[in-house]
């Protein structure tokens, strides 16, 4: 097993804290990626063992960024990007210098009892396309 996925392993483990550390009385509020843009990132992006690498290009990389500070930005908080557990780690890393507080978490950190307030979703069309 690599870095990333020992993280993840230890963030799944962690879920309850980590959801406890983030919401606020109403809940987890949380920016989502449409299934097929998070799918075309999936495919652009490889996680090597202590790397990841990327072939979208970064105007691409700045939409998204964008987009998920827009639909972000009513909550005064720090934003938090909820996405698959195979795609948090590269998710964290394309948008870690342009978003350096984006809280990215993944749907296995969640626990059930954890009320999630969708903000809004970024769609395929918008970003990575």
């Amino acid at each position: 097993q690599n870095v990333h996925q020992l993280t993840q392993l230890a963030r799944e483990r962690l879920a309850r804290t980590i959801c406890q550390r983030f919401s606020d009385q109403g809940g987890l509020r949380v920016v989502t990626l449409s299934p097929q843009l998070e799918d075309r990132i999936a495919q652009k992006i490889e996680v090597g063992e202590h790397e990841v690498a990327s072939t979208i290009p970064p105007q691409e990389v700045d939409t998204l960024c964008k987009q998920i500070l827009a639909l972000s930005s009513t909550t005064g908080e720090k934003p938090v990007l909820l996405s698959r557990p195979a795609t948090r780690a590269a998710l964290r890393w394309l948008t870690k210098n342009r978003i350096p507080n984006l809280i990215a978490l993944s749907h296995a950190e969640i626990t059930l009892d954890t009320r999630v307030i969708s903000l809004g979703t970024v769609g395929a069309k918008s970003a990575a396309a």
